[in-house]
Protein backbone atom coordinates (compact mmCIF):
# COMPACT_ATOMS: atom_id res chain seq x y z
CA UNK A 1 0.00 0.00 0.00
CA UNK A 2 2.85 2.39 0.72
CA UNK A 3 4.19 1.95 -2.80
CA UNK A 4 0.98 3.09 -4.53
CA UNK A 5 1.69 6.86 -4.14
CA UNK A 6 5.24 6.29 -5.44
CA UNK A 7 3.99 4.35 -8.48
CA UNK A 8 1.29 6.96 -9.19
CA UNK A 9 3.88 9.74 -8.91
CA UNK A 10 6.17 7.96 -11.37
CA UNK A 11 3.30 7.46 -13.83
CA UNK A 12 2.31 11.13 -13.62
CA UNK A 13 5.92 12.23 -14.11
CA UNK A 14 6.32 9.97 -17.14
CA UNK A 15 3.09 11.35 -18.65
CA UNK A 16 4.29 14.91 -18.05
CA UNK A 17 7.62 14.22 -19.75
CA UNK A 18 5.84 12.68 -22.74
CA UNK A 19 3.49 15.68 -22.94
CA UNK A 20 6.37 18.17 -22.79
CA UNK A 21 8.28 16.43 -25.58
CA UNK A 22 5.13 16.08 -27.67
CA UNK A 23 4.33 19.78 -27.34
CA UNK A 24 7.93 20.68 -28.11
CA UNK A 25 7.87 18.65 -31.32
CA UNK A 26 4.56 20.22 -32.34
CA UNK A 27 5.90 23.71 -31.59
CA UNK A 28 8.97 23.09 -33.75
CA UNK A 29 6.79 21.77 -36.56
CA UNK A 30 4.74 24.99 -36.50
CA UNK A 31 7.87 27.16 -36.55
CA UNK A 32 9.45 25.19 -39.40
CA UNK A 33 6.21 25.39 -41.39
CA UNK A 34 6.12 29.17 -40.91
CA UNK A 35 9.74 29.45 -42.04
CA UNK A 36 8.99 27.28 -45.07
CA UNK A 37 6.03 29.48 -46.00
CA UNK A 38 8.09 32.65 -45.64
CA UNK A 39 10.92 31.23 -47.72
CA UNK A 40 8.69 30.03 -50.55
CA UNK A 41 6.93 33.41 -50.63
CA UNK A 42 10.29 35.12 -50.88
CA UNK A 43 11.34 32.83 -53.74
CA UNK A 44 8.10 33.51 -55.64
CA UNK A 45 8.62 37.24 -55.14
CA UNK A 46 12.14 37.09 -56.57
CA UNK A 47 10.99 34.93 -59.48
CA UNK A 48 8.35 37.52 -60.30
CA UNK A 49 10.91 40.33 -60.19
CA UNK A 50 13.25 38.39 -62.45
CA UNK A 51 10.48 37.67 -64.95
CA UNK A 52 9.46 41.32 -65.05
CA UNK A 53 13.05 42.50 -65.49
CA UNK A 54 13.67 40.07 -68.34
CA UNK A 55 10.67 41.41 -70.26
CA UNK A 56 12.40 44.79 -70.88
CA UNK A 57 8.97 46.47 -71.01
CA UNK A 58 9.13 50.02 -69.59
CA UNK A 59 5.71 49.72 -67.96
CA UNK A 60 6.72 46.46 -66.25
CA UNK A 61 10.04 47.97 -65.16
CA UNK A 62 8.20 50.83 -63.44
CA UNK A 63 5.80 48.35 -61.86
CA UNK A 64 8.77 46.40 -60.49
CA UNK A 65 10.32 49.57 -59.07
CA UNK A 66 7.03 50.46 -57.37
CA UNK A 67 6.64 46.93 -56.07
CA UNK A 68 10.19 46.92 -54.67
CA UNK A 69 9.68 50.28 -52.95
CA UNK A 70 6.49 48.98 -51.35
CA UNK A 71 8.23 45.76 -50.33
CA UNK A 72 11.09 47.69 -48.72
CA UNK A 73 8.65 49.91 -46.83
CA UNK A 74 6.67 46.88 -45.59
CA UNK A 75 9.81 45.06 -44.48
CA UNK A 76 11.09 48.13 -42.62
CA UNK A 77 7.76 48.39 -40.80
CA UNK A 78 7.86 44.69 -39.94
CA UNK A 79 11.45 45.00 -38.69
CA UNK A 80 10.47 47.92 -36.46
CA UNK A 81 7.55 45.91 -35.08
CA UNK A 82 9.78 42.90 -34.28
CA UNK A 83 12.42 45.16 -32.71
CA UNK A 84 9.79 46.75 -30.46
CA UNK A 85 8.48 43.31 -29.49
CA UNK A 86 12.02 42.16 -28.65
CA UNK A 87 12.59 45.23 -26.50
CA UNK A 88 9.28 44.72 -24.69
CA UNK A 89 10.10 41.08 -23.98
CA UNK A 90 13.48 42.06 -22.51
CA UNK A 91 11.78 44.34 -19.98
CA UNK A 92 9.72 41.53 -18.48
Amino acid sequence: MKKIPLIMSLIVNILLVIAVFGLRLHYHEIIFQALYNATTTEVRFHERILAELQSEDEYKMNAVKTMLKQYIQNENEAAAMWKAAAERSRLK
